[in-house]
């Protein structure tokens, strides 16, 4: 109930009783994952609901490899090289959200946000591709009080979009064998 329903169903917002209601979350992960979330939603009264939200994912210190060169195989037996710590690897999410009461039963709300990720880069013999990718999705929920309880069940679709092709590989990657005796 509150601003931080925009994260998971946004029909929610329509069970905040004041005028301006913010959260604000963060997470530490395993893995060094850490979460840093926050919405802030303002009441329009018999407008709605209207809020703002933002979530970062930084996924901790990542070793990036390239696949090696028939040139540079002699160099690394297994087939590829250690390039480091990635830098700047995460994703981010800024939204949108509006939330009204349809009846004193049911809610409707919608987000639309802008969603990235960052991989760094893919090295592939001579060329290489950043693995960034930003798209738009949406997220839609309704909210149902049923008289039995005051039981009240709702659903939403979350991160709705088209989908994001990754790599475009634009060479042969090289096949590796290794043979070995027992």
């Amino acid at each position: 109930i509150g601003s931080e329903s925009m994260f998971y169903n946004p029909s929610g917002l329509t069970e905040l009783n004041k005028n301006f209601d913010i959260s604000i979350n963060y997470t530490s992960w395993i893995a060094d994952i850490k979460y840093l979330s926050g919405g802030a939603a303002w009441n329009l009264g018999n407008y709605g609901v209207v809020g703002f939200n933002i979530l970062t994912v930084d996924y901790g210190e990542i070793y990036g490899t390239s696949l090696l060169t028939p040139a540079e195989a002699n160099l690394y037996p297994s087939g590829f090289k250690d390039n480091g710590i990635l830098s700047n690897v995460g994703a981010y999410s800024f939204g949108l959200a509006y939330a009204k009461a349809i009846s004193e039963a049911f809610s409707v709300g919608g987000n639309v946000k802008l969603v990235g990720q960052n991989l760094g880069e893919s090295s592939f013999g001579t060329s290489s591709k950043k693995n960034d990718a930003t798209k738009l999705a949406v997220d839609a929920g309704v909210k149902y009080k049923t008289e039995f309880n005051g039981f009240t069940f709702g659903m939403s679709i979350r991160n709705f979009s088209t989908n994001i092709k990754r790599e475009e590989i634009e060479e042969q990657l090289p096949l590796l064998f290794s043979l070995g005796a027992a």
